[in-house]
């Protein structure tokens, strides 16, 4: 596929001229203004600066050619041209993936550089493709310029094209003050709200999407494991009928009619589904892949075109945005241009939206295609703050695998010292003057039919997830069910975190809630309400989760019936059960943990009361330790909760306690407590 047209004219005049012809022809701005001397450093703000230079006074657009794998550069150029030109002020606009976001997190400290250096009003603005507006600054124009961006980043899509982006904002510029600050506030809602995050039913229904790379695998199995766990309970419940005397025919045709029938309903409804939904992007044949897959191996060779006419006869090209060091590439010029095997060099950052899309086996590829010539090709870029270096070896006697990795790729401090590595070794790498390069590989085909992929995950689930899962349903049914039937089954006392959670969190919102209602606690239960919600927005384990449950529900009990008693202790079997109004004679040895008196009685709800000792002990409340072992929450004698019978005892010694926990927590610096559970 030929390359943009506009873009495709060599470039073997003077820079200058070259840039005095773009400006009289309104073509995209995007050649270096002229090419910078081997180590001398040109600031990005210097380098756009140089290029609106010859553009048009307050009408500045400069389209990186690194765009060139993404864009159109002529096309985007006149519609930043149109966004912008409907403000009705001078505006300079630098569309470019550098400097990065990475490399160079403050972009608007470039905008005020650019500023200094054009010394001319108006808007300044970057683009950026991994992020959009990357940075705007106003000057000598009365421009909401940071609201309108606000605006415009919270009415369009993460990730939109740049036009976009630009279009959106450049509207937002020219919209009421009144109009601006109402369309923030419904943008501020909509992400307090969280409706710029999908719920977890529009997450689910988006994976079930046939036209997705994992659609059909998933309604595959989505389907599949249902159907396979209901003929499997099914089947169980009929063998099980049968074998207590039910009569064999009866009882199979209902277990075929209770399980066949939905099951061939969901086969039909997700079949259906599955062919109904339109081709998606991954379904159908990406035309830019297509076009990567045959020489010169990219959508566009204009910045590649660029580099070769600025190299000329040289064999090294720094290009003037590269953030790598330059110290020391003078010298290296020069053994370039000695060395027996031609070796050509070029240092450039790049970016995945180039027209390599960010490879640079494919950068070194489109560079021989088009200069045509053989020798070692070596791209010399950044990857984060690290020098990294590509090569490949066309037409010469040079093995560029063995190479690449005896130049020792990655280790280079800087440019200069990873292509003098290069030099050292490529004498010592021979290889057939006639083996080139394998193209690059590019994954271009598109994915495999729907049908066969969701028939091997429907086949996988309906044999062997579906009745694991109903087994394991089947047994949890069965397992409840006789644990229901056995005497004193009710009274089991063990409960997890994982419970504990929500009913902590329900019983925390709701004080919180009549809290700010205004109503009124009485005096004594204020810090220990104070104290449970402090103690949820830390990291509660389990022990902490019934705490807040206890005096949760105690303050809520005094909101509800000011004059009730509800400073008593909870029940010593088990807190949950509440306060604890009647007694029974503790268990013989067992000595009170709170003040070490041994104990004669101890309060008890009305149910742990009534209860034989041997039923009781069935009641006590167990919690999971760290080792994963169940145990009395007694066990826990030494935290505050246990000392204080929560908060029954010394409650405001409590709530200072379990304050200074919450407290350690958030600095990481308390101890003494179990790990949440």
């Amino acid at each position: 596929m030929p390359a943009l047209p506009r873009l495709l004219r060599p470039r073997l005049l003077l820079v200058t001229a070259v840039l005095a012809a773009l400006a009289a022809t309104g073509a995209p701005a995007h050649a270096a203004p002229e090419p910078a001397s081997y180590e001398s450093h040109v600031t990005p703000a210097e380098h756009y600066a140089a290029l609106m230079a010859e553009l048009p006074e307050g009408a500045a657009v400069v389209v990186d050619d690194a765009l060139a794998g993404e864009y159109d550069l002529a096309e985007l150029e006149a519609g930043l041209h149109r966004s912008f030109g409907a403000v009705g002020v001078p505006y300079h606009v630098v569309a470019s993936p550098f400097p990065e976001s990475l490399a160079s997190l403050r972009s608007p400290d470039m905008l005020a550089a650019l500023h200094d250096r054009v010394g001319a009003d108006g808007i300044y603005v970057h683009l950026r493709p991994d992020s959009g507006i990357a940075g705007v600054r106003a000057y000598g124009v009365d421009l909401p310029v940071d609201l309108a961006d606000q605006v415009a980043r919270g009415e369009t899509e993460y990730g939109a094209p740049l036009g976009e982006a630009a279009a959106a904002f450049a509207e937002a510029l020219t919209a009421s003050e009144d109009d601006l600050l109402r369309r923030s506030d419904a943008v501020v809602a909509a992400r307090e709200a969280g409706e710029d995050t999908p719920s977890g039913w529009e997450e689910f229904v988006q994976d079930l999407d046939p036209s997705r790379s994992v659609g059909p695998e998933n309604l595959g199995l989505i389907v599949g494991a249902p159907v396979g766990a209901l003929v499997t309970m099914g089947a169980a419940w009929a063998v099980v009928r049968v074998r207590r005397g039910a009569g064999t025919r009866s009882t199979v045709l209902v277990a075929a009619v209770a399980t066949l029938v939905p099951s061939a309903a969901a086969v039909a409804w997700s079949l259906a589904h599955l062919t109904g939904a339109p081709p998606g992007p991954q379904e159908l044949p990406d035309p830019l892949e297509e076009v990567r897959a045959e020489p010169p191996y990219v959508a566009s060779t204009a910045r590649v075109e660029r580099v070769v006419g600025q190299m000329g006869e040289e064999r090294l090209y720094v290009d003037p945005l590269t953030p790598l060091p330059r110290e020391g590439l003078a010298e290296v010029a020069t053994r370039l241009e000695e060395a027996s095997t031609p070796v050509r060099a070029v240092v450039l950052p790049m970016a995945g939206s180039d027209e390599s899309a960010g490879d640079p086996h494919v950068f070194l590829h489109a560079w021989h295609h088009t200069l045509g010539e053989d020798g070692v090709y070596v791209v010399v870029t950044h990857d984060l703050e690290a020098v990294s270096v590509d090569l490949l070896a066309f037409g010469v006697p040079v093995d560029g695998h063995s190479l690449l990795r005896e130049a020792g790729n990655g280790e280079a401090d800087d440019p200069a010292a990873a292509l003098d590595a290069v030099l050292r070794e490529v004498g010592r790498h021979p290889a057939d003057a006639d083996a080139s390069p394998a193209p690059p590989t590019i994954d271009s085909t598109p994915l495999e039919p729907r049908l066969p992929r969701f028939i091997e995950s429907f086949l996988l689930a309906l044999l062997l997830v579906g009745p694991v899962v109903g087994a394991l349903v089947a047994g949890a049914v069965w397992g409840a069910v006789a644990l229901v039937r056995r005497p004193g089954a009710s009274a089991g006392g063990r409960v997890g975190a994982a419970t504990l959670r929500p009913l902590a969190e329900r019983e925390a919102a709701a004080l919180a809630g009549e809290h700010s209602a205004g109503r009124t606690l009485p005096d004594g239960l204020m810090p220990q309400a104070e104290a449970a919600l402090m103690v949820m927005e830390g990291s509660p384990d389990a022990l902490d989760l019934v705490g807040v449950l206890v005096l949760a529900r105690r303050a809520r009990a005094a909101l509800a019936d000011p004059g009730a008693p509800v400073h008593g202790a909870p029940s010593r079997n088990n807190p949950r059960h509440g306060p604890g109004t009647a007694s029974a004679p503790a268990p013989p040895g067992r000595k009170r943990r709170e003040r070490g008196v041994r104990a004669v009685r101890t309060s008890l709800c009305e149910g742990c009361a009534a209860l034989p000792d041997g039923r009781r002990v069935l009641r006590r409340l167990e919690l999971r330790g760290p080792d994963g072992v169940w145990r009395s929450y007694l066990d826990q004698g030494e935290r505050a909760w246990i000392r204080h019978r929560f908060g029954a005892h010394d409650p405001a010694r409590m709530a200072e306690v379990l304050l200074s926990e919450v407290e350690g927590d958030r600095t990481g610096q308390r101890d003494g407590r179990n790990s949440p559970i």
